[in-house]
């Protein structure tokens, strides 16, 4: 909380600024000049809202003047000790240079160690590596001796390839030039057989043309023959069709037989429902009578039965003749209930006859018109089957009339299909002669091309043989040259290891001598910061020296100006009543021109309060005493500012209004704030941005 004070105190004196004060201009002067002084009645609300802003003013001065010596003690305790520790982070920094120094120098010994042990570790490996690279040298000209004798069994075996595909070369030229004559050849003799197969299915087809002739005649006579078959089967379509319809006829005479038998058996199935009914209605009352009754007699002796103790013996007779009382009431009441049951199932059973009979009755009248459809159905189908039948009949004579005029154009067929697999065969027999003669010619032909062909053969197959014995010598040139680099090979990889391990030990000082010259650079580097950290202490040093001076004289000022503001609050205050008083008092306005500016603006605006309050704006009057003020806190310090932030006593309207700073010395302000450790750099930032003009 006392830091929160302490920044709000240091923003205020911080941002005064840097505009003169206008000149005091009371803004009810005027007004008062000639004002009765006689008046006894006085409105006094304007110079109460007055007299509470100016005691305001005095102790928001005071209590500002109280938060600036606050700060400035601060300061002034705390700034020898900031300065202690300034210097003493130079002395720390410093004491820490003597040891990185010496670390450095060490550092700088060991690179030098290390690059003694480099030079003769480099001499070792040279001395190495020449040696075990001679080996590898004599090795490796030992295998190209046998190398060489092997390259030339390889130009030997291309020597002998070369001469194989100039052979194979001119047997493919000899192949190229002949081929066209032998595939002319060929293609004559294809020929001829595409002739010779043409005569053949030639034949072959007039040979399935007097099959198919043969049939067709065998297909004639059966279809003649057949035609009888066929006029019977439509007589007995026609039969049949007639037994049909009379079928039909005997069924409709049956269904209106049995409709007139069902039609006088309903009456009687009627009646005697009618009659069961009738008795059951009669005798019912009767019956159901009985049946309560003795129900009711039973339920007395079984009443009676329950009441005698079967284990007294004097209960005996009396039981027995309830016991024999009872059994003969339960018979009677047997019997009427079978006499009604009796009675009902005859009802039953006449009802199940009448409805047997009515649904009977119901089927034979159904079945009248199914037989009458059926045998109007069965009168069309014989007309069809009779008119269809007529049709196969004459169609079937038509066939049979002309029969023998078919037979003989069948006949005819097979005559001319005979004569012309005759001429057929004659044209096959010529084609395949002729083929005989093509082939002849064109094998001649192609024979004589063939051994043209062959003669080149001889050439390839001599070119062959050396071939193969030239890869013989160079297989034989190749082991040789295996034989020795098996021999050679562990000296060659013997050296080369020697090499590699050479090489290993030779790394290993150059990381030791990496490792030396890392530490060194790194020793360097410490230095080099310690460096940069004193110089940046000397600096910081420096800096604080400037801020803490700076907000020491900025706290000082502040207090100066504070003290400024409490006196000139107090004028006013004390002017205002002593302007009032003689108002009141109805004296004349006094010359008060020896009196501070902000006395002569209270004094005339309290007197101008009571004899002319309607003149009176408090929120004006108190801006023209914020200027006032203003001008007698610059006077302190020599410099101008704005009218600080106070509170300002509600007015008479109900409204409160607050000022905050607009101009000042941002920079210092932001400084000093630093200076005590109250703010960041950041926050001072944001400080300076906030309040610089």
């Amino acid at each position: 909380m006392k830091k929160t004070k302490l920044i709000s105190s240091l923003v205020v004196s911080a941002t005064l600024g840097s505009v003169a004060a206008a000149p005091v201009v009371s803004q009810a002067a005027e007004a008062t000049d000639n004002t009765e002084t006689t008046q006894k009645n006085f409105d006094e609300t304007k110079f109460v809202e007055l007299e509470q802003a100016a005691k305001d003013r005095v102790e928001q001065a005071k209590s500002d003047l109280a938060k600036a010596q606050e700060a400035l003690a601060k300061l002034e305790k705390e700034t020898p000790e900031q300065l202690a520790a300034g210097k003493q982070a130079i002395e720390d920094k410093k004491a820490e240079m003597p040891a990185a120094q010496e670390a450095l120098a060490a550092a700088k010994e060991a690179v030098a160690a290390e690059e003694e042990k480099m030079e003769a570790a480099q001499k070792d490996y040279d001395e190495i590596v020449a040696m075990a690279q001679n080996e590898i040298d004599t090795a490796q000209g030992l295998i190209d001796e046998k190398q060489a004798i092997a390259d030339e069994a390889k130009e030997a075996v291309a020597a002998a390839q070369a001469d194989l595909d100039e052979a194979i070369a001119e047997w493919n030229a000899e192949q190229e030039a002949q081929q066209p004559a032998i595939d002319e050849a060929n293609q004559a003799i294809a020929d001829a057989e595409a002739k010779v197969q043409a005569a053949r299915e030639a034949f072959n087809a007039s040979e399935t043309a007097i099959q198919e002739a043969n049939i067709a005649l065998e297909q004639v006579i059966n279809k003649i023959n057949d035609q009888y078959n066929v006029i019977n089967q439509a007589n007995a379509e026609k039969d049949a069709a007639q037994a049909a319809v009379v079928q039909a006829q005997v069924n409709a005479a049956d269904a209106v037989n049995n409709f007139n038998i069902l039609a006088a058996e309903l009456p009687a199935a009627q009646a005697a429902y009618d009659a069961a009914q009738a008795d059951l209605a009669s005798m019912a009352p009767t019956l159901d009578n009985e049946i309560a009754t003795f129900q009711a007699a039973i339920a007395v002796q079984e009443g009676i039965l329950a009441s005698l103790d079967p284990a007294d013996p004097a209960n005996a007779a009396a039981i027995a003749a309830a016991q024999a009382e009872l059994a003969n009431l339960q018979a009677f009441l047997a019997y009427s209930q079978g006499e009604k049951d009796a009675l009902t199932n005859a009802v039953a059973a006449a009802q199940t006859q009448l409805n047997n009979t009515a649904a009977a009755y119901a089927a034979a009248e159904a079945a009248i018109g199914t037989t009458e459809a059926e045998l109007q159905n069965a009168l069309v189908a014989q007309e069809q089957t009779n008119q269809l039948a007529d049709e196969k009949i004459a169609e079937a004579q038509a066939i049979i009339d002309q029969g023998p005029a078919l037979i003989t154009e069948a006949e005819t067929a097979v005559q001319e299909a005979n004569i012309n697999q005759e001429e057929k065969l004659a044209e096959m027999n010529a084609a395949e002669a002729e083929q005989a003669e093509v082939n002849a010619e064109s094998q001649a032909i192609i024979d004589e091309a063939q051994a043209a062909i062959d003669a080149k053969q001889p050439a390839i197959d001599e070119a062959e043989t050396a071939l193969q014995e030239a890869n013989l010598a160079l297989e034989a040139a190749q082991a040789e040259v295996d034989a020795i680099t098996a021999e050679q090979q562990p000296f060659i990889d013997f050296a080369k290891e020697t090499i590699k391990e050479a090489e290993a030990e030779l790394q290993v000082q150059k990381d030791a001598l990496a490792a030396a010259q890392a530490s060194e650079a790194e020793a360097q580097k410490v230095v080099d910061e310690l460096k940069a950290a004193i110089e940046d202490a000397k600096q910081a040093y420096e800096d604080l020296v400037k801020s803490t001076t700076a907000a020491l004289t900025d706290a000082k000022n502040a207090v100066k100006e504070q003290t400024a503001a409490v006196k000139a609050a107090e004028d006013r205050l004390a002017g205002l009543r002593a302007g009032a008083a003689d108002a009141k008092a109805g004296n004349k306005k006094a010359d008060v021109s020896g009196e501070s500016e902000s006395y002569q603006l209270g004094y005339a605006d309290g007197y101008a309060s009571i004899v002319a309050p309607d003149t009176i704006d408090v929120d004006k009057a108190e801006k023209e005493a914020d200027k006032v003020v203003d001008k007698a806190v610059n006077k302190t310090t020599g410099t101008v500012q704005t009218t600080a932030a106070k509170t300002v006593p509600v007015t008479a309207g109900g409204t409160s209004e607050k000022q905050y700073p607009q101009t000042g010395s941002a920079e210092t302000l932001a400084a000093s704030l630093i200076g005590l450790g109250l703010v960041s750099a950041t926050g001072a930032a944001m400080l300076r941005k906030k309040y610089r003009v």
